[in-house]
């Protein structure tokens, strides 16, 4: 039975083993290829040529051992035509940058994913940027209509065409200007809205456009390049004053104003320098040069002094000791004194110190004076000299416009509530010199005659639709040791009041009175001493007649009364009292580029004595 048992394993296994010789599987794709070797140790032959399976199949190998059967599986071969069909699939994979390996797939289409979703975030951070900018634009365009159209009318501004840089730069330095009352946290989005409109993206409104990638747009909003420190200015305006033998300075005059300043990015001080060409006349007694110099400063921002700020990055604020003072800053309670200066921008009070040649500020054209601001051909009589009529038979006017005197000045701006500000001066000049009575050439000098400085003060309150202004300014003008047999002193006394009112940049009213006392002495037949008054007023307004032509119509009646202590029946003046009314009509076109042209004419009214006299004036005016 045993023997029966071993006969029936061995047949059992040499059967076993030739089946499994001549079979082939394919367990992948469930068709049968050809026939297989058998195992090694069986030696079994082929029995038929060896046929190539399909592509990717692979063989089953079914070994028996005297451990029972063993599975194998092996790659089938490949043809040499499949081999390159399969290489040239491969290529044809990578140029495409698709893979058929699973794992080179789904690192494909991660990639794929990412790049979708960084695109989405760039398309979001343009859009969101696109929307800032536009806000900082329409902010920024009711900015420059509030504050820049107070002086000039905004075509003047609308037609120039500069760059962020430069309109940072010009910002700056209009701010400083007396009376121009912008805040300084509205100075950058003033110049954002200017420079975007040279943009090539930017629409009527100022934005830009939806189909736009925001490059334009971030060249006129986002760059936040290097402001130059040193800028150069002026303004060119040639004057023609015709039509009269008595006319003062007639046919043309080049009035031309040139000025450097500069305004360093760190740091709290700043300087300016501006020169102009007078208009007095050669032969005119004192006159020492035809080249004058109008404002020679520097100027200490105590604002940045007290905040600590050197700087668009900031710095460490210096800390200054002292008992609290009340404000209404940031809100109803008793705050350090530095907390006046550390309000948020807007609420923020500015101080500054200005130290040097300066124009006073006397009244509300003293800011007015830059021949590229004001509107007419001539100023008011009580502020004109060198453009009157028979100028040695009216009188002195109330003040010469620009006065420039030696001295310091403390500026102080201070916000109350929504639009409306407080603006306060304080300084100390030199003053008005002259002997028996003020001589209007010698003040102009760059010394002191006395030891006696002149002080004064403006004050002006409102928002950029009205302003009211009064301002004061006294002293002594002759010299210790002249005039009057017992070297009396003598002084001087002017005072005055303005308003403004303008709705958007459509129409301007302005008015002002002015009067100087002055002490004088009379050495005539028998001396004495006697008060020489003068005073005037002027109301001046113009009006857009078409945006479109760039045309206004500007009229303006003014008066100078003169009413003197003495009256010398041999001299040159008409009376001891008498009047000068003068009416001035015309048409202001600013042309492309921001140039005015002025027409102007004039009718004097002249006391008894003397003619009327008509001028015609022109005058075109361009800064830069």
């Amino acid at each position: 039975m045993s023997l029966h048992n071993s006969q029936f394993r061995s047949a059992f296994r040499l059967f076993l083993t030739a089946m499994t010789g001549f079979c082939f599987l394919n367990p992948v794709n469930g068709q049968s290829g050809g026939f297989q070797p058998p195992y090694p140790s069986t030696g079994f032959p082929y029995p038929y040529p060896r046929p190539i399976p399909p592509e990717g199949a692979r063989s089953l190998r079914i070994a028996v051992t005297e451990d029972g059967p063993t599975r194998e599986l092996t790659p089938a071969p490949m043809s040499a035509d499949s081999k390159a069909k399969t290489a040239d699939e491969k290529l044809q994979s990578s140029e495409s940058g698709h893979s058929e390996d699973p794992k080179a797939s789904g690192t494909s289409k991660g990639d794929s994913k990412k790049t979708d979703r960084s695109e989405q975030k760039k398309q979001t951070d343009r859009t969101q940027r696109r929307q800032e900018q536009t806000a900082q634009i329409s902010s920024g365009q009711s900015a420059f209509q509030n504050r820049c159209v107070q002086c000039h009318d905004a075509d003047k501004s609308l037609q120039k065409k500069k760059s962020l840089s430069a309109w940072r730069a010009t910002i700056a330095r209009m701010a400083r200007q007396d009376g121009a009352e912008i805040p300084q946290s509205e100075w950058e989005v003033i110049a954002v809205y200017l420079a975007s409109l040279n943009s090539s993206a930017s629409t009527a409104g100022g934005a830009a456009s939806a189909d736009d990638d925001g490059s334009d747009a971030d060249d006129a909003a986002g760059d936040m390049g290097t402001v130059s420190e040193v800028t150069v200015f002026g303004t060119i305006s040639p004057t023609l004053r015709t039509n009269g033998e008595d006319i003062q300075n007639p046919g043309f005059f080049g009035d031309v104003w040139g000025g450097v300043a500069w305004e360093p990015s760190s740091g709290p001080i700043s300087a300016k320098m501006v020169a102009c060409i007078s208009c007095h006349n050669e032969h005119d007694e004192g006159y020492l040069s035809r080249l004058e110099i109008v404002q020679a400063t520097l100027t200490l921002d105590l604002g940045k002094l007290v905040r600590g700020e050197e700087g668009q990055s900031g710095s460490r604020a210096r800390r200054r000791s002292g008992g609290g003072m009340c404000t209404g800053c940031a809100e109803d309670s008793c705050l350090p004194p530095s907390a006046l200066m550390r309000c948020p921008p807007e609420r923020r009070t500015e101080a500054f110190l200005e130290a040097g040649r300066m124009v006073v500020p006397f009244g509300a054209f003293a800011s007015q004076v830059n021949p590229g601001v004001y509107r007419t051909v001539t100023r008011p009589l009580i502020f004109n000299m060198g453009q009157r009529v028979y100028d040695e038979d009216l009188g002195d006017p109330v003040l010469p416009m620009p006065f420039s005197d030696e001295g310091a000045n403390l500026n102080v701006v201070v916000p109350l509530f929504d639009t409306v500000s407080l603006n306060m001066d304080a300084y100390v000049v030199n003053g008005l010199q002259g002997t028996n009575n003020i001589n209007l050439d010698d003040s102009r000098d760059y010394v002191d005659n006395n030891g006696s400085p002149s002080v004064g003060g403006r004050l002006t309150l409102g928002n950029p639709t009205l302003r009211l202004g009064t301002s004061v300014m006294g002293g002594q003008y002759n010299g210790n040791d002249e005039s009057s047999p017992d070297a009396r002193e003598l002084n001087y006394l002017i005072y005055g009041a303005d308003v403004t009112w303008r709705y958007r940049d459509i129409l301007r009213v302005q008015a002002e009175f002015a009067q100087r006392n002055t002490d004088a002495f009379y050495d005539l037949e028998t001396p004495f001493y006697a008060t020489d008054k003068v005073a005037g007023w002027y109301v001046e307004s113009e009006l857009l007649l078409s945006r479109k032509a760039r045309l206004s119509a500007i009229g303006r009646w003014d008066q100078q009364h003169q009413h003197y202590g003495g009256f010398d029946p041999e001299g040159t003046l008409p009376s001891a009292v008498f009047d000068v009314n003068r009416l001035t009509y015309g048409v202001n076109w600013t042309l492309p580029g921001g140039s005015l042209l002025m027409f102007n004419m004039e009718h004097w009214f002249l006391p008894d004595g003397l003619s009327d006299v008509d001028v015609v004036g022109v005058r075109w005016a361009a800064s830069f």
